[in-house]
């Protein structure tokens, strides 16, 4: 992202001048969507006057460091087709991502840690399992909307290759993830499409994601998690992966209920939490330093304030977007999906999804504004 964001200067600089980019830099302030996200960014900044841990807070404010440079730059330099196509790179990445991954399994190639049982790739699975199942999702979006056959075949071969990268690889809240947003979509966005065909579709792929899961052998993992949450007694009895997430669930409550308004600061949530295992031991547990929840993590964090600025940003983006199915139909499974996973994983958090939130929530309002301005193509498809 470092080397990214100085070659984007550096073209932007030279380019600016014969393409009015510092004019499209200054409407930035129309952005609605933008406006709040970066409010959302200050606002965490701002969580310094109510930190203590200056330490974990200059790290926890890492994270942002590049937003402020990537978002006006990609913002002022593209248009609503150029976003478009930004966003189908994206997505033929993944699905690029997950070709790499099935050779691995294959015995094809090999990469760090990963082996035949674990074809992560060169990211963490719970990185590299979302990739999958956001090709899967967005590949279904571009082919429903495309009328262009070869293309069409493409989106769906890319949705084929990903969705048995998906289930091949550990990830469940990926997993989870991907056939919650795959629901909602279904009673939403295909709501008024909705038919026998459709139908099939979902079931056929909700039935080759179980039965690849069952042949590869990580079935069982889905029902050891519900063993985990289901056979205890009391926290200090939780164990295993989903035992620690529930046993996080208990610890978030009480530090919220504490600081509910404005949050415990950027530095200090994790040391709330070290604070709450040291009372309630639990030696399966107790190692944690993130409550393994995006959502709790903003709000200890951030508190509603923070978490309700965030959630606006999208909202209101999505809102914008909803009269230009292909674009609203990509933001809403991007966005939804993420809320889904992020229930598991601290997914915005992680390098490098943190950068692509914020590169494909600038693609998304880069369409909406172009919208909202009367620039937006006849006929979106064709971008």
């Amino acid at each position: 992202m470092g080397v990214l964001t100085a070659f984007l200067i550096l073209f932007w600089l030279l380019a600016f001048r014969q393409n009015g980019y510092w004019t499209k830099l200054k409407s930035i302030i129309e952005s609605k969507p933008i406006i709040i996200f970066f409010l959302f960014i200050i606002y965490t900044y701002l969580s310094y006057f109510w930190s203590s841990n200056l330490e974990s807070y200059k790290e926890s404010q890492m994270f942002f460091k590049y937003y402020w440079i990537t978002i006006p730059l990609f913002f002022s330099i593209l248009n609503h087709k150029e976003a478009l196509q930004g966003i189908k790179l994206f997505v033929l990445s993944f699905g690029f991502y997950a070709l790499f991954s099935l050779s691995i399994y294959a015995g094809l190639l090999g990469a760090g840690i990963s082996t035949s049982e674990n074809p992560q790739g060169t990211l963490s699975y719970t990185i590299s399992t979302p990739y999958m199942a956001l090709a899967v999702l967005m590949s279904y979006i571009f082919a429903f909307n495309e009328t262009n056959l070869v293309q069409k075949r493409l989106y769906y071969g890319i949705a084929f290759v990903s969705l048995i990268g998906l289930f091949i690889n550990y990830g469940r809240a990926a997993q989870i993830g991907f056939i919650l947003t795959a629901v909602i979509l279904l009673i939403t966005y295909f709501r008024k499409n909705l038919n026998f065909k459709l139908s099939l579709i979902f079931l056929l792929t909700l039935g080759t994601g179980v039965f690849v899961l069952n042949t590869v052998g990580k079935l069982d993992r889905f029902k050891v998690g519900f063993q985990e949450l289901t056979n205890y007694q009391d926290i200090q009895s939780l164990e295993g992966s989903w035992g620690c997430r529930l046993y996080l669930i208990h610890a978030s409550k009480e530090i919220i209920l504490n600081d509910p308004i404005f949050g415990t600061g950027a530095g200090d949530n994790i040391d709330k939490l070290i604070e709450w295992t040291k009372k309630h031991p639990n030696p399966q547990t107790d190692w944690n330093r993130t409550f393994h929840n995006q959502h709790l993590e903003f709000i200890t964090k951030y508190g509603l304030i923070g978490y309700f600025l965030l959630i606006s940003a999208v909202v209101i983006l999505l809102y914008q977007l909803k009269d230009l199915p292909l674009a609203f139909g990509s933001a809403l499974t991007f966005f939804t999906f993420t809320a889904f996973d992020g229930i598991a994983d601290i997914i915005i958090l992680m390098k490098p999804y943190n950068n692509i939130f914020a590169m494909m929530f600038v693609l998304f309002a880069v369409i909406a504004y172009e919208k909202q301005i009367g620039m937006t193509p006849k006929d979106e498809r064709l971008c």
